[in-house]
């Protein structure tokens, strides 16, 4: 498990480079592994708001990556990080 935290804090941490392209590295990796995660889970049918509480809702990881990524498209001080999180989130929605 500590070898998993390791890759998460090293995703996230070359978003704060001062050099454009390897932020922009970074953010292609993240987009990526969230489209490979999201495509294998595929579309969700819909479900009663009850069942999803019985359970932890599936791809958990690929939450805690969603939310980090809403986080960075709101507050990320670097723009272009901004616009792609902005894009990546709005292409999983489609």
């Amino acid at each position: 498990m500590e070898v998993q935290d390791q890759e998460s804090v090293g995703r996230w941490d070359r978003l704060g480079s001062r050099d454009p392209s390897s932020r922009a590295d970074a953010i292609e990796n993240i987009c990526q592994e969230v489209m490979r995660k999201v495509e294998t889970i595929g579309p969700i049918p819909p479900v009663a708001p009850l069942s999803l509480a019985s359970g932890s809702p599936p791809g958990n990881d690929l939450n805690d990556i969603l939310a980090h990524v809403l986080m960075l498209s709101r507050r990320c001080p670097f723009e272009d990080v901004r616009e792609r999180c902005s894009q990546l989130l709005r292409n999983i929605q489609v």
